[in-house]
């Protein structure tokens, strides 16, 4: 959000020049209260923003929204008494009076001379999870968009079950080996700096005593103990405490395999992080951006490689003391291993007719406070976003599908390829059905974004089939207009036991789609004469047709046949000497099979167009050994 004294000012132009600009957002909210009877409002508001991701809220101020104007009307002091309440209004489920003095203190309402008159600017923080959810008069309310609206029962039933899992968690376990004494003031002062970045709620402290209320509160110690969360935030000597568990192992992975740069790196969670995303960015491919004026531009989003390092180490299993991964396979992918497993309501695994291996985005943090701790200091993205950045990232073809392993030794490996999703390979799968597809479409045009999607569909069930993990596609991923169309249009299907009765249904693509076998249509046009072929010359009959029935091309070339069986067997057309070595020898065999009637050329010399010979009726000449290998 942008500063409080950006948008007064702003604020303060439109009410000079009588001109109007929308200022409320999900965190920002204009409250008049001159008439007296809109403090209930102004309570909901506090409460959705305590329950959300925080906000501010400006009190004299009118808004008028049919006719676009704002009007001034002012704070009354004689308002002071009702805002001295706000602290005491909410409740918990129960009913139970909740104690909010610390988040909503008198630091948190500022009175400001504005223009000619007064205003209140109150400002509201996120509570941590493991206090959510508050309520107003028996309902609990969350910010949306520029309005506030109640929160289902059903979330509010998930959200009592985390809190209780969350007075459990790791990261409040004590240290055993730890003693206060081993707390740093200095990086405790650090923290302290950061929350009072917007709001001064928090004085810097002049030792380890005068902070023992502050590191109490923060469940930094706990029963004279330091716990997890206050090592990983400010103890010293930190790898001797808890050792593995703030340790990150960078590799950088030769061609055959082998380690050619090690990195072990050690330190509090904050640098602990830097250190590993500077490791990943000096190890991969970088390049000039013009249309950005020249800024770099890494070969993996900078955005994605910090978020996906500062969540490997949020949420991670600390029971497991054990370090986090991180292997570097250059021009292939990255992977980063880290302690712990999925919880079981996360993972579809299952073989029922079409192997399914998918894994359901879940927000719930498994060190909330930490998760808190590091958004504050803009380690996290306020919204925990995970695997929805992963998703976005490869809908919008920045990297190619992401997938996990998920070992057996309580440790799971997310697997970030170099490339796109909807890649050169998809448009020619794409391609190679284009009359399948234009028939099923009623003639209409895959857009970009469906031909992303169905990329995206596609390569989730090959993947699949080697037991890799894909991000499951939910309705909650901006793309559930394009995955309805491609629906309708019968390109996808829902899984029968996964449907609409399912919360998470799972959609499959239509099995036509995915067929790349037809030896059985090939014998039955060339009998035994197709058995005798060797493997590639198989492949290329196959691959021509496939083209000849399902795509709209008037026949095929050996440059298509030979992109389709290159790219399909998994090569870069980088490799220009493989690549040029591999499109001579379908060349040859394209030329081998044309000359025994085995495809026929309608097109010429010039620009050939093979076909199948359905036609056939045997061979002019028997193939050599050398010609079949």
């Amino acid at each position: 959000m942008r500063s409080i004294e950006q948008i007064l000012f702003d604020l303060e132009r439109c009410l000079i020049t009588g001109t109007y600009k929308q200022f409320e957002t999900d965190r920002l909210e204009l409250k008049d209260l001159s008439g007296g009877d809109d403090w209930r409002q102004l309570y909901i508001s506090v409460c959705a923003f305590l329950n959300t991701k925080g906000g501010t809220i400006i009190i004299g101020v009118n808004e008028n929204i049919k006719d676009k104007l704002y009007r001034l009307t002012g704070y009354k002091g004689n308002s002071e008494e009702k805002l001295k309440q706000v602290p005491t209004l909410f409740t918990n489920e129960t009913g139970a009076q909740m104690k909010l003095d610390e988040y909503l203190s008198p630091r948190s309402f500022e009175v400001r001379h504005f223009m000619d008159k007064e205003i209140c600017v109150l400002t509201i923080p996120k509570l941590p999870e493991d206090m959510k959810y508050v309520f107003y008069k028996g309902n609990a309310y969350e910010r949306h968009l520029t309005g506030d609206k109640k929160i289902d029962e059903h979330r509010i039933k998930n959200q009592q079950i985390l809190r209780a899992e969350f007075t459990m968690a790791q990261e409040l376990q004590p240290v055993t080996t730890a003693t206060i004494r081993d707390i740093n003031i200095d990086k405790l002062n650090d923290y302290i700096v950061q929350i009072n970045r917007d709001t001064r709620i928090e004085t810097v402290k002049a030792d380890i005593k005068s902070a023992l209320p502050f590191l109490i509160k923060r469940k930094f110690i706990i029963d004279e103990k330091p716990t997890l969360l206050g090592v990983l935030i400010c103890g010293d000597s930190i790898s001797d405490i808890i050792g593995a568990k703030c340790e990150v192992d960078g590799y950088v992975e030769g061609a055959i395999g082998i380690a050619t740069n090690k990195k072990v790196l050690k330190d509090n969670i904050i640098p602990l992080m830097e250190k590993s995303i500077s490791f990943i960015i000096s190890n991969i491919a970088t390049g000039i951006s013009l249309e950005s004026g020249g800024t770099t531009v890494y070969e993996y989003p900078e955005r994605l490689i910090r978020e996906t390092v500062n969540n490997a180490l949020a949420h991670r299993d600390y029971n497991i003391d054990r370090f986090v991964t991180i292997v570097i396979r250059p021009n292939r992918n990255i992977e980063i291993r880290n302690p712990g497993h999925f919880d079981a309501d996360q993972i579809i695994n299952t073989d029922d007719g079409v192997r399914i291996r998918r894994i359901i985005p879940n927000p719930k943090p498994k060190n909330p406070k930490l998760a808190d701790i590091l958004k504050t200091f803009d380690r996290m993205e306020a919204r925990g976003l995970g695997m929805a950045s992963l998703t976005d990232e490869s809908l919008e073809n920045r990297i190619d599908l992401p997938y996990y392993f998920i070992h057996q030794n309580s440790e799971v490996g997310l697997v970030i390829p170099k490339g796109r999703v909807l890649d050169e390979e998809m448009e020619l799968w794409l391609k190679s059905f284009e009359k399948f597809i234009l028939n099923k479409m009623n003639q209409r045009i895959l857009s970009e974004e469906q031909k992303t999607v169905l990329a995206y569909f596609y390569k989730t069930e090959r993947h699949n089939k080697l037991e890799r993990f894909t991000i499951h596609l939910t309705p909650d991923n901006n793309h559930f207009k394009v995955i309805s169309d491609l629906e309708i249009f019968g390109l996808i299907y829902k899984h029968s036991k996964f449907g609409e009765q399912n919360q998470y249904p799972i959609f499959l693509v239509d099995r036509v789609l995915l067929k790349d076998d037809f030896y059985d249509d090939l014998r039955q046009i060339f009998r035994n004469n197709f058995d005798i072929l060797g493997q590639e010359h198989k492949d290329v009959l196959n691959t021509i047709y496939h083209l000849n029935e399902f795509s709209a091309m008037n026949g095929t070339n050996a440059t298509v046949v030979g992109d389709i069986l290159f790219l399909k067997a998994g090569k870069r057309k980088e490799e220009t000497e493989v690549y040029n070595s591999y499109q001579r020898r379908i060349r040859n065999i394209i030329n081998q099979l044309s000359k025994r009637n085995y495809i026929i050329n309608k097109g010429g010399s010039t620009r050939p167009n093979y076909y199948i010979n359905n036609d056939f009726g045997g061979t002019e000449a028997a193939f050599s050994d050398n010609e079949l290998v």
